[in-house]
């Protein structure tokens, strides 16, 4: 059977390349064309086919292509994305917070004032360091 199968295949090549050979002008066995005339021929058709749309002419081809737009637009959807999921990500983690601030005020509320008290006193005590590494710096003149 596997030898049967070769020999197809081993013909159906020699057939392809005797049609090829004979659409350049080159030395062909006209024997095996016509001894498989209908395959020859199907090829053939099949070749004529793939030339007909991998033809190109100049009237068929108009192209202008802005490289810069195509590139903005590129941008654009990758911001309106990265957007996307940041708001995504917002409304998750306020939704969470909300929760946890909700089920802290009910277990214990003087967690909450604790909490009011390190928001407000935090900045407060991070100014004098802010100032002076601002004097630290010096000036550069």
């Amino acid at each position: 059977m596997k030898k049967k199968k070769k020999n197809n295949t081993t013909r159906k090549t020699s057939i392809e390349n005797n049609v090829v050979d004979k659409y350049y002008n080159e030395d062909y066995n006209n024997d095996i064309l016509e001894e498989n005339l209908e395959e020859s021929l199907e090829f053939e058709k099949k070749l004529h086919v793939m030339k007909d749309k991998l033809e190109f002419t100049e009237d068929n081809l108009d192209l202008e292509v802005n490289i810069l737009e195509n590139i903005v637009k590129a941008e654009e959807i990758i911001l309106r994305k990265k957007e996307r999921s940041e708001i995504f990500y917002f409304l998750i983690s306020s939704v969470l917070l909300f929760a946890l601030i909700t089920i802290t005020s009910i277990i214990n509320p003087n967690f909450i004032k604790v909490y009011l008290f390190i928001a407000v006193a935090s900045p407060i005590a991070l100014l004098p360091i802010a100032f002076k590494s601002i004097k630290g710096r010096g000036s550069y003149e």
